[in-house]
């Protein structure tokens, strides 16, 4: 029942928390609403004889996911990263919370993208009726900086589905389908929570996840060793990208 969190600086000065989400969207809905909260951490901090003054909150997911191949796209391999350049698909826990828990009305479907769209203009619904909401763009630069530099060819930027279930209800024609149609090249169970609380508190966020198992194929790699390199080259890439958001 206890969640894990580290707290430092970065560049001297710059504050880092790291904090363990735990597995799915509703305990990241739970750990980021609290987190953000501004009774929790804020944009002005004092470290040492040095006080800092960030321009906003920012979330970075860093984990796991499913990377997604389809025709006439590079192939992501595993043991790759993906920068998230939006997210398609909502959870259960997104939906319901939205929509104060009338999850069961016959009219659920409609008051949801009524709902979803009046949160701003990067959250829309797709001519397909996907849920969709794009990354904050100066985090996905700060990312595509640092992973082009960092992680070179086994870097990859697109759009990321996030689903309800580990096993994934979505059928494998529907990740292909979203993977041409609008370049999804990652799947997870998050991000979809995480855009809608840091659009809550007004934070800007993002995602760069390591590729631990593939589609089609729905293969997964047993190397502990290749799922660390992985975690350890997405860790760095987001710790540069934190050092050149909070740097401009």
């Amino acid at each position: 029942g206890r969640v894990a969190m580290a707290i430092g600086l970065t560049s001297g000065s710059i504050p880092i928390l790291v904090v363990e989400t735990q597995m799915g969207a509703p305990a990241t809905q739970i750990i980021m609403n609290e987190i953000l909260s501004d009774e929790l951490t804020s944009t002005d901090y004092r470290a040492g004889k040095r006080r800092v003054q960030l321009p906003t909150k920012v979330v970075i997911r860093v984990g796991t996911a499913g990377g997604i191949n389809c025709q006439e796209v590079p192939a992501v391999k595993i043991g790759d990263i993906v920068n998230a350049t939006h997210s398609i698909g909502a959870t259960g826990a997104v939906i319901q919370s939205l929509l104060r828990l009338d999850f069961w009305s016959p009219n659920a479907a409609e008051e949801f993208r009524v709902k979803w769209m009046s949160l701003g203009s990067n959250f829309t619904i797709t001519k397909e009726g996907h849920p969709r909401v794009e990354c904050s763009e100066d985090v996905v630069e700060a990312l595509d900086v640092a992973g082009k530099r960092l992680a070179k060819d086994t870097y990859h930027k697109g759009g990321n589905i996030t689903k309800d279930s580990l096993y994934a209800e979505l059928s494998l024609d529907m990740f292909l389908a979203l993977c041409r149609t609008q370049n999804c090249r990652s799947t997870e169970m998050e991000l979809s929570a995480i855009a809608v609380a840091a659009h809550d508190r007004k934070a800007h966020f993002g995602m760069v996840s390591a590729i631990v198992g593939l589609l089609p194929g729905a293969s997964f790699t047993e190397s502990e060793i290749m799922k660390a390199t992985a975690e350890r080259r997405s860790l760095r890439v987001a710790l540069e990208a934190v050092r050149n958001l909070a740097s401009r």
